[in-house]
């Protein structure tokens, strides 16, 4: 329990025998019973009373003596247990209880006075128990702080050039720490990994995944130099590999990727997209073409299919990823509209990353519509 400590005091009582059972209750149910009323408890510390009324004139002179914020509850003799206990709950005292039905049914009794504890503790730790909340928060928001710090240093730079490829990117968290996650990897002088990932669910447990990601790729890209594994040349390898990390974890988190890998000697693109809503955008001079290559989720399987497509690259172009979190904002109500709204809007700022943020991203940094991670990723060569 929170609050501990809560006294009770017996009033009242002709005799000792009669008490007994009292006494074991009242200290069954954790309250710490005061023997005596005397100067060295004052009332005011006394959260429950038990009082024993024998004349039905006593209950108004019993409760007028005792603190208005403690319970008090009557017990009244066998033979007045009637309209007695009612005038007693009348007067004011909380409960009413005679002695022969204590004796007969001792549960309900002592089923009362756990409650009676709990709204005592609640009565008097309010302001500390709120305190220790704000407190808890206030602990909690520091703690996602921290690991925001350490997610945004595992982050690529917001705008970096890397074998002749523009990336920029914008990345908006639902709460502090996001399960979108986007990465950008020079393999050699030639060959450069990026994707974008979308984590199941929200919060800390999600972005552990995009911690767990980041290191298997890192892991993949030093592989291939030692030369013991080329899985970093297939996004579709790629996809196996971590689902075969997440699947082993039992994380029960799965999450959607787009994976892209860039040869810069054979202008091409190899991808694949597992799970991943909306397709990425490739504007060039000629097309708006969605790159559909769709597999399934990552991690929600032992052993998925995962295919990868390439397409070979102009000199010029724009490639666009979007998490699911940018698409859901779209005001369209079907889905074939808001793909056409999110082409249109692409290829209108396909030049223009700063404007394509602020109208996909920044223009709900205030909004109460925002419950996911928004994030969206920019790459380009030349000019369109």
């Amino acid at each position: 329990m929170l609050y501990l400590g809560v006294k009770a005091a017996l009033i009242g009582f002709p005799d000792e025998l009669s008490t007994e059972t009292l006494k074991s209750s009242l200290k069954g149910a954790g309250f710490d019973l005061v023997p005596h009323i005397s100067d060295r408890v004052p009332l005011s510390d006394i959260g429950l009373f038990v009082v024993f009324v024998s004349l039905p004139e006593q209950a108004n002179l019993v409760l007028e003596s005792l603190p208005s914020d403690a319970l008090k509850v009557a017990i009244v003799p066998n033979a007045l247990s009637g309209d007695f206990a009612l005038s007693a709950l009348r007067a004011g005292f909380s409960n009413a209880f005679s002695l022969a039905a204590i004796d007969q049914d001792l549960s309900c009794f002592e089923a009362w006075l756990t409650t009676a504890l709990r709204l005592c503790q609640a009565a008097a730790g309010g302001p500390s128990y709120q305190e220790q909340l704000e407190n808890s928060i206030a602990e909690l928001e520091e703690d996602q702080r921290a690991a925001y710090q350490v997610q945004k240093k595992l982050l690529p730079a917001a705008l970096e050039s890397i074998n002749g490829l523009t990336f920029q990117y914008d990345l908006m968290p639902s709460l502090i720490v996001s399960g979108d996650f986007v990465d950008v990897i020079s393999v050699n002088d030639s060959l450069t990994i990026f994707y974008l990932a979308d984590v199941s669910g929200h919060g800390a447990s999600s972005a552990l995944v995009t911690v767990l990601l980041k290191n298997l790729m890192s892991r993949l890209v030093r592989n291939y130099h030692r030369r013991s594994s080329f899985d970093i040349l297939s996004p579709k390898h790629i996809a196996e590999r971590i689902n075969k990390e997440l699947v082993s974890l039992s994380l029960d988190k799965h999450l959607t990727i787009v994976i892209c890998l860039f040869d810069a000697k054979l202008q091409t693109l190899l991808y694949t997209v597992a799970g991943h809503h909306p397709a990425p955008i490739l504007i060039t001079r000629d097309a708006v073409t969605e790159l559909k290559c769709q597999s399934m989720a990552v991690g929600l399987f032992p052993n998925p299919t995962f295919s990868e497509s390439s397409v070979v690259l102009p000199t010029d172009f724009t490639l666009v990823l979007c998490s699911d979190g940018v698409f859901d904002l779209l005001p369209e109500q079907s889905v074939d509209k808001k793909r056409k709204r999110l082409s249109n809007l692409v290829q209108s700022m396909a030049n223009d990353f700063e404007s394509l943020s602020d109208r996909l991203i920044r223009v709900h940094e205030n909004s109460n519509e925002r419950a996911d991670d928004l994030t969206v990723m920019h790459v380009s060569r030349g000019k369109l």
